[in-house]
């Protein structure tokens, strides 16, 4: 009883954590959904833009102390979408950093980031029939 307590209590405080922005800067804010899951993951990245002709680019970072992944979008300046989502399928467990980098004409302009908890299944064992 005392592990489902405590485990009860650590996923709550990582959902405080990961709930708010790291970096956030208006020109990009990101949202992962969702913050806390089990492995393997599916994990939606939302990164929201202000319009601006000095958007470049904007790159998605996921990564923990096992994992790397690495996404670029090109914008378009101002005629660039707002709203670019990013979905990373079978994560494995680990605890993520997710950052967005809005890029313009002399490198990063903005970042903003998240942190995402993966958790391994605990479970019964299962034995081959």
């Amino acid at each position: 009883m005392k592990h489902a307590s405590r485990m009860t209590a650590s996923v709550l405080t990582l959902l405080l954590i990961s709930a708010s922005q790291l970096d956030a800067d208006r020109a990009v804010a990101i949202k992962v959904t969702p913050a806390v899951a089990l492995a393997p993951a599916y994990l939606s990245i939302r990164i929201t833009i202000e319009s601006n002709a000095e958007n470049r680019g904007l790159e998605v970072v996921t990564e923990s102390r096992d994992f790397f992944s690495s996404s670029q979008i090109q914008l378009d300046g101002e005629h660039a979408p707002r709203i670019s989502v990013v979905n990373l399928e079978h994560m494995p467990a680990g605890m993520y950093e997710v950052t967005g980098i809005l890029i313009g004409p002399r490198g990063a302009r903005a970042t903003a980031a998240q942190r995402v908890m993966v958790a391994q299944a605990v479970g019964p064992e299962r034995r081959p029939r």
